[in-house]
C-alpha cells in the first residue's frame, strides 16, 4: 500500500506541476512562480534536511542526482522507483465434486469430477521510474503498456519551479512564456492578441519596437498582407497595413480612430503630427508620429539626409551603382526594405523589396492620403513623414512606439 500511495501521490503533485508550469495561453502573457517544491542546492546533503510528520508529502528536488524525494513523515523517499515484481502463480482449482450415488442393485461407483482450471497469473506489481533523461527533460513512468502513466520534469530550475527552457524564459526567479515561446520583459514584447515576440530597443525617452509588427489585422476593407501573398515575407519583414488598419478604423481595440479610413469625410484636412493613438499596435503601445521620427534625427545629432543610414538594418538591402545598401544600425531599430503594396487599376501591387521601406505614421493628411516615413537602398536620407504622403489604400510596414506620459 505505501508504494501505491507514494505514486499516486506523485503523480498528483507531479502531474499538477507540470501542468501549471508548462500550459501556456496564446492570447495572454504568462508569468510562473511557485514555491510548493524546496530545491537542495548542489553540494548540499539530502541528511541535513528535516523530515517529520510536519512535512508530511513535501517534494525535494535535489539537484545533485536530479532526482526528486518525498517525505513519508519519517524520512526521504527517492520518486525513482523500480519496476514491481511479477505476481505469484494463482492456486489449484477446487477439488472436483463426488459422482452421484449409484442406483440400488449393482451398485456402479460415481466418477471423480473434473479438475478445475489452473488460476491466473498474478498481475505484476505497478512502480514508477525514470523512462529517460536527456536534454534537459526528465521523463518519469509510472507501469507499463497501455495503462502507463508518465509525466515530465525539467532539469531547469527558476527559482523554486522546474521548466522548458524551450517554451519559457527563467528572469530574476520568474517564468515568462508568450504564445509557448520564452520571452525576455527587459528587452522583449509579448503581443497578448496572438503570443507573438518582438524586440525593443531605448533611444532617448522613447522605447522603439525593433521589428515590424506582424499582427494580422482584416476587418472589412481595413487590410494587412504578406508581400506577394507569401507567409514567410510576413516573417521576415512584418504585414504590410492600409492606412485604415494601421490606424484600426474598425475600432477593434480603441475607438481612437473609428471610421477613419479612405474617403472618410471626417478626416479632411485633419494634419495632426503631434497627438498619438493605439492604431493596430499592441496594448501600451501607440502607431507612430511624426513627431517621433523626427525626434530620431535630434537624438543622432545629424540632419534628415543621413539619419536613414543609422536607421537602416545592417543587412538585407539591396547595393545600388556598386556600393551596399546597408544600414548601420547603430541603435538596433533595424528597418528592413520591407518594400509596400499599391493599388492600380483595382489590382494590387507589391514592389520595392530590398529596396526601399515605408512606414506609415499616425498623422492623417485629408480623406484620401495620409503621412509616411520612406528609407532607400540608394541613398543615407530618410524622407520626413510631415512631408511624404502616401495613399490610405496602400499597405506599408507599422513600428510603433510605447506608450509614455506627455511632458
Amino acid at each position: 500500500m505505501k508504494n501505491k500511495f507514494f505514486c499516486a501521490e506523485f503523480i498528483s503533485l507531479v502531474g499538477m506541476l507540470f501542468l501549471v508550469a508548462c500550459s501556456n495561453s496564446v492570447t495572454e502573457t504568462t508569468v510562473y512562480h511557485n514555491d510548493d517544491i524546496a530545491v537542495l542546492a548542489a553540494g548540499d546533503s539530502l541528511k541535513n534536511q528535516t523530515c517529520d510528520s510536519t512535512s508530511l508529502g513535501e517534494l525535494l528536488y535535489v539537484v545533485d542526482s536530479t532526482e526528486f524525494y518525498m517525505c513519508d513523515g519519517k524520512s526521504w523517499t527517492s520518486l525513482k522507483g523500480e519496476p514491481g515484481k511479477a505476481g505469484k502463480d494463482g492456486k489449484d482449482g477446487e477439488k472436483g465434486e463426488n459422482g452421484p450415488k449409484g442406483d440400488d442393485g449393482v451398485g456402479i461407483p460415481g466418477e471423480k469430477g473434473p479438475q478445475g482450471p489452473k488460476g491466473d497469473d498474478g498481475v505484476a506489481g505497478t512502480s514508477c521510474k525514470i523512462a529517460s533523461d536527456k536534454d534537459g527533460v526528465v521523463v518519469i513512468k509510472c507501469g507499463d503498456g497501455e495503462n502507463a502513466d508518465s509525466v515530465k520534469m525539467y532539469k531547469s530550475i527558476c527559482g523554486y519551479t522546474p521548466f522548458d527552457p524551450e517554451k519559457a524564459a527563467c528572469v530574476n526567479g520568474e517564468i515568462f512564456s508568450c504564445g509557448g515561446k520564452p520571452y525576455n520583459p527587459a528587452n522583449q514584447l509579448c503581443d497578448e492578441r496572438d503570443g507573438q515576440v518582438y524586440g525593443f530597443v531605448e533611444i532617448g525617452n522613447r522605447v522603439w519596437m525593433a521589428e515590424n509588427l506582424n499582427y494580422d489585422y482584416n476587418e472589412g476593407s481595413a487590410k494587412s498582407y504578406c508581400y506577394d501573398d507569401d507567409p514567410e515575407n510576413c516573417k521576415e519583414y512584418g504585414r504590410l497595413y492600409t492606412w485604415s488598419a494601421a490606424a484600426d478604423s474598425a475600432a477593434k481595440f480603441s475607438s481612437d480612430c473609428e471610421g477613419c479610413g479612405y474617403y472618410a469625410s471626417g478626416d479632411d484636412n485633419v494634419r495632426s503630427t503631434t497627438t498619438k493613438f493605439r492604431g493596430v499596435c499592441p496594448k501600451g503601445w501607440h502607431l507612430t508620429t511624426t513627431a517621433e521620427w523626427s525626434a530620431l534625427v535630434d537624438a543622432s545629432s545629424t540632419t534628415y539626409n543621413y539619419i536613414g543610414g543609422k536607421l537602416k538594418s545592417s543587412e538585407g538591402w539591396d547595393d545600388y551603382d556598386g556600393a551596399s545598401g546597408n544600414g548601420t544600425d547603430v541603435w538596433g531599430l533595424a528597418v528592413k526594405p520591407a518594400g509596400f503594396m499599391s493599388v492600380s487599376k483595382d489590382v494590387r501591387v507589391f514592389s520595392e523589396i530590398g529596396q526601399k521601406a515605408r512606414l506609415w505614421t499616425y498623422a492623417n493628411y485629408d480623406g484620401t492620403s495620409a503621412f509616411s516615413v520612406r528609407l532607400y537602398h540608394s541613398k543615407p536620407r530618410m524622407d520626413d513623414g510631415v512631408d511624404f504622403r502616401m495613399l490610405k489604400h496602400d499597405a506599408l510596414s507599422v513600428r510603433c512606439v510605447k506608450d509614455y506620459v506627455e511632458e
